[in-house]
């Protein structure tokens, strides 16, 4: 019922009130409902878009964050729309006497009506918040950490962190760098959601251990002395489709950035969830940095290098803000870092991982700036394979003096979106000269080592079709 039709009754039963307090009561109630006016409004044009989004099937598998946001933002105007309901009921109720006058209890009533209709939907929202949940665990994800492997994984309930590994158990406080060899199980360290253990890198089983129902996960590793094939990826940004495609046929995963999309470890989970547990080396992409990925990369991942096998992978992180207007720059102290440690590089297997891309034919595409000063650095030293970057949704694959720079945003595709465009050969804008080849798909790209050659194979996750394969 709108205020004119609220101000018609009271004035027909105000005789026992007072006339300034039936003012003030009035402002007020005026305030609180145009609030609420506008609160449904703009909670009614969120989900017209919604709908509309889904219409016209934007929303697809690799977009359900949006959905989520989309509730968030809902939900939101639902507590608000509850809180102003509250106020107006009972500003209302001391405005009208609800004993004597029906209009009153009937304005209570579809007051009442609307805080229930609004609590429910809140409650059903919020439960569906968490669709990312399927278990109480997830991992354990290896990373390699220097000469050693450090073991993260995530409990929903917290509790100690226990890791057997060749029959010598471990424990820590989360934090890798308390980690104790201890003789006791019962010697564990405190209680935390996040598990993370430096351990042995050597061939054995690590028993990943729940300390509150007494199970394990048991992980047999066999660390290569040469690498002889990879997987690298990107943009998965916690699509569970995506980790349950890629398959393990590889014995090092790199990942160019955002695993996740708010970089929530629940994100993680997706990707990490009863699908490979091969050593990953990654970078950071400019979603991960917003959430808690300083609690599973337990190191400096601004910059580091790490050697596994053959093969030498030089991770660097240039955006500082998780935004459209993302930081490009490459800090003139990481270059240098990175100039030296190329020019004392040993390995013939060198690869740089970096979210920003470097050429792209894509919507981000590149800085031409950003662009010519890392390529003097690669000049320079003469070190490196090949860059891989992510950031824009596609594949691109270019090559200059030698080194390829590939674009692997691909994890980020469309499930059930065929190839939407490609192009072989040069191409128009920044660093066409140098393009080979650039898909829009779903894919993941395979690294294949083969005496002093290498091959490049790009695979759609659908059916497992080659899309493209390069050699040299």
């Amino acid at each position: 019922m709108r205020t004119a039709q609220v101000i018609e009754i009271v004035s027909e039963n105000q005789s026992g009130l007072d006339a300034v307090r039936a003012r003030q009561i009035n402002k007020r109630f005026n305030l609180c409902n145009n609030i609420c006016h506008i609160f449904n409004t703009l909670d009614f044009l969120i989900q017209l878009t919604l709908l509309i989004l889904f219409a016209v099937n934007y929303i697809r598998l690799t977009e359900e964050h949006i959905y989520w946001y989309f509730n968030v933002v809902i939900v939101g105007f639902s507590l608000i729309n509850i809180l102003m309901s509250a106020i107006s009921s009972h500003l209302l109720k001391e405005f009208i006497n609800v004993k004597k006058t029906k209009h009153g209890k009937r304005l209570s009533w579809a007051s009442m009506v609307f805080t229930i209709m609004f609590v429910c939907f809140t409650i059903a929202s919020l439960c569906g918040q968490d669709y990312h949940r399927i278990g109480d665990q997830y991992g354990p994800i290896f990373f390699p950490y220097n000469d050693q492997i450090q073991v993260h994984w995530w409990t929903k309930q917290k509790q100690s962190t226990l890791v057997q590994f060749n029959g010598q158990y471990y424990t820590s406080t989360n934090n890798i760098n308390s980690t104790q060899q201890i003789t006791d199980s019962a010697d564990v360290l405190g209680k935390s959601h996040f598990h993370n253990v430096l351990l042995p890198r050597a061939n054995g089983t690590y028993k990943v251990f729940n300390t509150i129902n007494g199970s394990s996960v048991d992980v047999v590793q066999q660390y290569p002395d040469q690498v002889t094939r990879m997987l690298i990826s990107s943009d998965s940004h916690g699509v569970r489709q995506y980790a349950q495609l890629i398959g393990s046929d590889f014995q090092l995963h790199l990942h160019a950035g955002d695993v996740s999309m708010c970089g929530h470890h629940s994100e993680f989970f997706d990707n990490f969830y009863n699908t490979h547990t091969r050593p990953t080396i990654m970078c950071v992409g400019n979603h991960d940095q917003i959430g808690e990925i300083s609690q599973i990369m337990q190191r400096d991942y601004n910059y580091f290098k790490q050697t596994f096998a053959d093969v030498s992978v030089y991770s660097l992180f240039i955006f500082k803000y998780a935004s459209i207007t993302e930081n490009r720059k490459v800090t003139t102290k990481m270059l240098k870092w990175l100039q030296t440690e190329l020019q004392a590089e040993t390995s013939s297997k060198v690869f740089i991982l970096i979210h920003q891309p470097i050429y792209s034919k894509g919507f981000f595409g590149a800085k031409s700036g950003f662009t010519a000063r890392l390529n003097e650095v690669i000049d320079a030293t003469n070190k490196v394979t090949a860059v891989i970057s992510g950031h824009d949704h596609i594949f691109s694959a270019y090559e200059r003096n030698g080194v390829n720079y590939f674009v692997v945003g691909s994890g980020g595709g469309y499930l059930d979106r065929p190839q939407g465009w490609s192009a072989q050969g040069p191409t128009s804008g920044f660093g066409g000269e140098h393009h080979l080849a650039s898909y829009s798909d779903f894919a993941k790209l395979e690294v294949d080592f083969a005496g002093n050659g290498i091959k490049y194979t790009l695979r759609r996750l659908v059916d497992q079709a080659v899309i493209w394969e390069y050699s040299k």
